[in-house]
C-alpha cells in the first residue's frame, strides 16, 4: 500500500491534477464464472486452478441469525463475489482487472491501482473529465460501476492547490511539490481503533483475552507503522502510537482491575508495557 501511495505521489509531482475513485462494491460484483475463466487462462500451472477456484467461491460462515442477518445487510450474497480480506482477495482482484490494467496502459494513463482504488494524475480538469469517461467504459465491459464526480464522494477531482487523498493517506501541496502524509481523518481513524483496546468489552467480542493482548495490540501497532513508513510525519506517528499504547494500558489496568499505575513500580511499569 505505501509503495502505490509513494508511486502516486511521485505522479503527481509531474502531473498536479488528480482523479480519484474506487470500484463500487468491486469485491461484492466480482463475477465468479468470469473469474474462473481467468484463472483458467492466466495462471499457468494447472495444478492450481482447482484450487484457486476452490478458495474463489468461499462463503462468509453464519453460524448464527444474527450473524446471518449482518451478512445479508453488508450486501454479501452466496455465489456471487470474492470474501474480502482472504490473502488471496488481492491476487484475485488483479486477475479481474487485467484487462482493466492493459487497457489503462494502451491508453498512457498515469494510473495507480490499489486493489478497487484507483487514482490517475492528470495535466487539467478537462483531463480528469475524459478519464472519468474512459474509466466508467473500461469497467462496465468488466460488469463493473464507479461513484459520480463530487466533492465529497468516493470519486473526485483534485485541483493542483488540494491535498488529495489515496488510502488514507495525503498527497500534500509543499511548495513546488507535492508530499505524502496522513490526513486529519486517517490519524482518527486509527486513534479510535487503537484506543478500542481500553474496552473489554471490544475486547471479549474480539477474544482478547490476558493472553494475547500484547501481541494483539502490537500487531496492530506494527501493522500502522509498516503501511505508513513512506509518511513524511513518520516519526511522529512511531511517538503518537507508543502513547496510545501507554493510554491504553493504563486505563485497561485502572478501569478494569483497579490498579493504582501510581502505585507501581518501574519493573511493575515495565510489565505492563507502561512508561514510567
Amino acid at each position: 500500500m505505501s509503495d502505490a501511495a509513494a508511486s502516486a505521489v511521485a505522479l503527481r509531482n509531474l502531473k498536479p491534477w488528480v482523479y480519484k475513485t474506487d470500484i463500487t462494491k468491486f469485491f461484492d460484483e466480482i463475477n465468479r464464472e468470469t473469474l474462473k475463466d481467468v484463472i483458467r487462462r492466466k495462471v499457468r500451472h494447472r495444478s492450481l486452478h482447482n484450487m484457486l477456484i476452490d478458495a474463489a467461491s468461499r462463503e462468509i460462515s453464519e453460524p448464527n441469525k444474527s450473524r446471518a442477518a449482518k451478512v445479508k445487510k453488508l450486501g454479501v450474497m452466496k455465489n456471487c463475489g470474492v470474501r474480502q480480506g482472504m490473502p488471496l482477495s488481492p491476487f484475485f482482484s488483479n486477475l479481474f482487472l487485467h484487462e482493466f490494467d492493459r487497457a489503462v496502459e494502451n491508453a498512457r494513463l498515469s494510473m495507480v491501482r490499489y486493489a478497487d482504488d484507483l487514482i490517475v494524475l492528470c495535466s487539467s480538469h478537462d483531463e480528469c473529465l475524459d478519464v472519468d469517461s474512459f474509466c466508467r467504459n473500461a469497467l462496465d465491459k468488466r460488469g463493473l460501476k464507479i461513484p459520480p464526480i463530487s466533492e465529497t464522494g468516493k470519486t473526485q477531482v483534485y485541483a493542483p492547490s488540494q491535498t488529495a487523498e489515496f488510502l488514507g493517506l495525503g498527497l500534500i501541496p509543499d511548495g513546488k511539490k507535492y508530499k505524502l502524509d496522513l490526513t486529519t481523518e486517517q490519524k482518527e481513524k486509527i486513534r479510535r481503533r487503537i484506543l478500542q483496546f481500553s474496552s473489554v468489552t471490544y475486547l471479549a467480542d474480539n477474544r482478547v483475552n490476558i493472553f494475547n493482548f500484547g501481541r494483539k495490540l502490537d500487531g496492530v501497532i506494527a501493522g500502522y507503522l509498516g503501511s505508513y513508513s513512506c509518511c513524511a510525519s513518520f516519526n511522529d506517528l512511531e511517538k503518537t502510537l507508543d502513547g496510545l499504547r501507554s493510554k491504553v494500558t493504563r486505563t485497561l489496568f485502572k478501569d478494569t482491575f483497579n490498579i493504582d499505575i501510581s502505585a507501581l513500580s518501574p519493573p511493575g511499569l515495565a510489565f505492563l508495557c507502561i512508561p514510567d
